[in-house]
């Protein structure tokens, strides 16, 4: 995958790089709540065939869902906010 755009807290787009059959878009958007916290939303468009689309819609949906349940996960401390660090 290759980074296409980026917006700071905002977006990030993401597209394929050459490697995989297909071409897909996938965006990483962040909606702020509040002050102290903010929605993830998560994106995939990918071309696929029809057929295709049926034996892995499924799988790639669980696995949208398994990686903003990881990113939600990240503990950020708002100290190193200024250095732009992500303490884990």
């Amino acid at each position: 995958m290759k980074i296409v755009e980026r917006e700071p807290e905002k977006t990030i787009k993401l597209t394929g790089d050459g490697t995989v059959p297909f071409q897909f878009h996938f965006w990483i958007q962040l909606v702020p709540v509040n002050e102290n916290s903010c929605k993830l939303r998560l994106t995939l468009h990918a071309d696929l065939n029809p057929m295709i689309k049926m034996m892995v819609n499924k799988h790639l949906k669980e696995g949208i869902d398994k990686m903003a349940e990881a990113v939600s996960r990240i503990p950020f401390n708002l100290s190193s906010e200024s250095s732009g660090e992500i303490e884990s």
